[in-house]
């Protein structure tokens, strides 16, 4: 392969720092094939592509594997949703080039049906093995993986270090849920659990958070192009700050944190000095054209490839109640307005939908963001008051040492040392009359010692 030059980012000391690289190792870490959304129902999608039975992609390992090597991709690896089995077949087709990776959907609170996604690289290089596990034994801990993901995202990062592969929270501002947002204190705690963060190709507004949280967290950020069809594959990827030769070598830098994200786009020259909006638009801008492409590429697979007893129901009816409506009716008045609806849907529905997808995704992005201000703003208010309160508690201390020293010092001395007895007692008090005329100082003023002052040299 060819000298390389990349620009890749990462994020040191919370700041976002950026270098250029030659010949480093390279990996699309983020990618699906035809063993992703098997079954649509348990899988993302839309609605309409969950109820035709559309797979979440049609990829094939053996296409996906020249892909990848014609877009520079120095290592491979599949990612699909709780299953290896795509990424295993690759393993076989380019075994010194392929590490196993997994994406999976891991609970957040089961009972609300509150989910992440949380990405697994390298499991066959589990327990610090600097060789490829066996498919036997890589099974084994991906079984594990998935029956952990269902206990929960603590327990999840727990089983990740347990088995020394690296635990990556997939686009963090993005969750799987169908009843509510998690709580901005869910969220606080869901980025604290995990090492790493992902910047992908599929994502907008939720790349700029997760770069964003990995400078206020001081995460190490790594990407992909979360692509469900071919066409972008490669087009974004992480990178190792040195060159690897082997997937254990590139793995081993990956725990390291000696990595940062990159994209086969380049920056303009015109831009110094890139923001972070910067990068997320033109080298991670997930477009709504991106996402059609997606939809269309999934659709036609669909029509062409995947048969079975759903595709036919679902087709069956959609064609079928022009028909049936032509027959009673006539064909004359009712098939040619229906299959005009018919084909307007299919033309309108991979257009539309990525454009509502993407406003709801912005729009969950923005309410989650708000929530999780709210929680640290309420976190930071508690801590003040809490100050306050254990302020009020020192200066009621303070308050009760300043009475104890004062009753400390609040000793008089007495008019005479010893008692008048006998007749100095009986002219004591015949005479007590007299003794204002005789006082040098009025009482009740209090003395007031003078200053003095300090005489010149002069």
């Amino acid at each position: 392969m060819e000298n390389t030059i990349d620009t890749i980012f990462w994020v040191e000391d919370r700041q976002l720092k950026s270098r250029s690289i030659e010949n480093n190792a390279k990996v699309d870490g983020h990618l699906h094939s035809r063993y992703s959304g098997i079954k649509p129902d348990l899988f993302l999608g839309t609605p309409i592509t969950q109820l035709l039975g559309v797979r979440e992609s049609y990829n094939r390992p053996k296409k996906i594997c020249k892909i990848l090597e014609k877009k520079g991709m120095d290592f491979f690896t599949i990612s699909d949703h709780d299953s290896i089995f795509g990424a295993l077949e690759l393993r076989k087709r380019c075994p010194e080039k392929t590490f196993i990776s997994c994406e999976y959907t891991v609970g957040v609170d089961i009972l609300k049906d509150q989910t992440i996604h949380v990405g697994c690289w390298g499991i066959d290089y589990a327990n610090g093995s600097n060789k490829p596990l066996p498919d036997k034994e890589v099974l084994k801990i991906h079984n594990n993986l998935l029956k952990t993901a269902r206990e929960g995202y603590e327990e999840f990062a727990q089983a990740g270090k347990k088995f020394d592969i690296p635990c990556v929270l997939n686009h963090p501002a993005w969750q799987d849920t169908s009843r509510e947002l998690i709580s901005g204190k869910q969220f606080n705690d869901v980025l604290n659990a995990f090492k790493y963060f992902e910047v992908n190709g599929d994502m907008q507004l939720e790349n700029l958070l997760a770069i964003k949280f990995g400078i206020d967290k001081n995460k190490i950020l790594c990407s992909g192009s979360d692509s469900h069809g071919y066409g972008r594959l490669g087009n974004q990827f992480t990178a190792t700050k040195i060159p690897a030769k082997t997937p254990y070598e590139y793995l081993k830098m990956f725990k390291d944190g000696e990595i940062g994200i990159g994209s086969r786009f380049i920056i303009p020259e015109n831009i110094e000095n890139p923001s972070i909006k910067d990068i997320v638009y033109y080298k991670f801008n997930g477009t709504i054209r991106n996402l059609q492409g997606d939809i269309y590429a999934g659709i036609w697979s669909y029509l062409l490839k995947d048969w079975g007893p759903r595709k036919f129901s679902t087709l069956g009816l959609f064609f079928g109640a022009p028909s049936i409506l032509s027959f009673l009716l006539g064909a004359e008045y009712t098939l040619p307005p229906f299959l005009l609806a018919e084909l307007g849907i299919f033309a309108v529905i991979p257009i539309g939908m990525p454009i509502i997808e993407r406003l709801n995704a912005s729009k969950k992005t923005r309410y989650l963001y708000d929530r999780y201000n709210d929680y640290l703003a309420d976190m930071e208010s508690r801590s003040l008051l809490k100050e306050e309160e254990n302020l009020e508690k020192k200066l009621d201390k303070l308050n009760q040492k300043i009475v104890e020293i004062k009753e400390k010092h609040s000793e008089k001395l007495p008019k005479f040392i010893s008692e008048i007895t006998g007749w100095s007692k009986i002219t004591y008090r015949l005479l007590n009359t007299f003794l204002f005329f005789h006082s040098n100082y009025k009482e009740n003023k209090k003395f007031i010692e003078p200053i003095v002052e300090k005489e010149d040299d002069d």
